[in-house]
């Protein structure tokens, strides 16, 4: 009886330090910026190691391109590599975090703003293994790609919907592409999603339309917590029937400030603003930083500012779309103006909110594009 006694107390102390620590947990999470719950409906794998999950998604500012290191653990993968001018950022970054192994390289397609700065990665950090779209690219840049990778014997493997791979306590698991045959390479990109406990993360290229309806056909499971939007925001992507799968209460855009394509579009902002989904751009705010503790995802920094008052001014009624300012000549265009081009990267800024905001803010529209 006095050992049963015993055993009783003790169980009794260690409930109550339990909870003393939960609290704790709780408060400290309470200080972030930006926190996310996760989603209930978890890979069975990933809520095995809820309690333990650990994870941290890097979107790199790679101008118009994407790149994103992830780490659980200790344990690293790369996913898309950026353009050639920003390969020597990728690099240092991926050293500045210690990072001398990587589990995996994801490559999601052969275009040069997501393989360019992989080769650079090849030539400078060991790594186990390379996921790669099934098809072959007719470019100077695939070819150099081939040759860096027969040079350092890395393993390739061409992933399958549903085929899953750990690093650290994350998974993989790989959502498309359902074919490789679309007319449009894009298409062919390889999606995943990126699981740490309850919490989710979707990566999809430069996948379009075509690919998103196929997935959401095959009936793949494409839900996740944070979005990176698909194709740096086109309006060929993300489609209302795709978003709605995802339902992210979080997006990420990667592209570049004042691109020459108009990303992201108005459409697609739009369609996110509907889906109550904050919205977060590496070409205003530069490199973003996620983490998860398997239970909720915390931002480095605030949701873009532009993005939510351009969100409220719109539910006021106003119009609202993406304008570049030249902060030199007190002009606005529209994106796609030829005068952009022009530009000097340094007197370039990307404003979202009505024409009304730009006016006010002592700007005037060019008369070329007539915003």
């Amino acid at each position: 009886m006095r050992t049963k006694r015993r055993i009783t107390i003790w169980r009794g102390l260690l409930s109550a330090l339990s909870i003393i620590l939960l609290i704790g947990t709780l408060n400290a999470c309470g200080k972030q910026e930006s926190t996310y719950a996760g989603s209930p409906l978890a890979d069975a794998q990933a809520q095995d190691s809820r309690e333990e999950a650990d994870l941290a998604v890097h979107y790199l500012d790679v101008g118009q391109g994407s790149a994103a290191l992830l780490e659980s653990d200790g344990h690293y993968v790369l996913i898309d590599g950026g353009v050639n001018e920003y390969s020597s950022f990728v690099v240092s970054y991926l050293k500045k975090q210690g990072v001398e192994t990587l589990d995996y390289v994801v490559i999601t397609h052969y275009d040069a703003d997501h393989l360019a700065g992989v080769i650079g990665v090849l030539h400078q950090f060991s790594v186990n293994q390379v996921l790669s779209a099934d098809y072959e690219a007719d470019t100077k840049l695939y070819r150099s790609y081939t040759e860096i990778m027969e040079e350092r014997s890395v393993r390739e493997q061409h992933p399958r919907i549903g085929e899953t791979y750990t690093f650290g306590s994350a998974l993989i698991r790989i959502t498309g592409p359902v074919k490789y045959d679309y007319e449009d390479e894009n298409d062919n990109s390889v999606s995943a999603v990126v699981s740490a406990g309850s919490n989710k993360f979707f990566f999809g290229g430069d996948m379009g339309e075509a690919s998103e309806t196929d997935v959401l056909e095959e009936g793949v499971d494409v839900e996740a917590d944070v979005y990176l939007v698909n194709h740096h925001g086109s309006d060929t992507a993300t489609t209302e029937a795709f978003l709605e799968a995802v339902a992210p209460s979080a997006a990420v855009i990667s592209c570049g400030s004042g691109n020459s394509y108009g990303h992201p579009k108005e459409a697609v902002l739009e369609r996110l603003s509907e889906q109550g989904a904050e919205v977060y751009r590496t070409d205003i705010q530069g490199t973003l930083i996620a983490r998860s503790d398997g239970r909720e995802i915390i931002f480095d920094q605030k949701p873009d500012k532009a993005e939510t008052d351009a969100n409220q001014a719109g539910a006021a009624g106003e119009e609202t779309r993406e304008y570049i300012l030249n902060t030199n000549t007190k002009k606005f265009h529209l994106p796609d103006c030829g005068s952009v081009k022009d530009m000097k990267e340094k007197n370039k800024r990307s404003f979202v909110g009505s024409r009304q905001e730009v006016l006010d803010e002592g700007y005037s529209p060019c008369g070329n594009c007539r915003p």
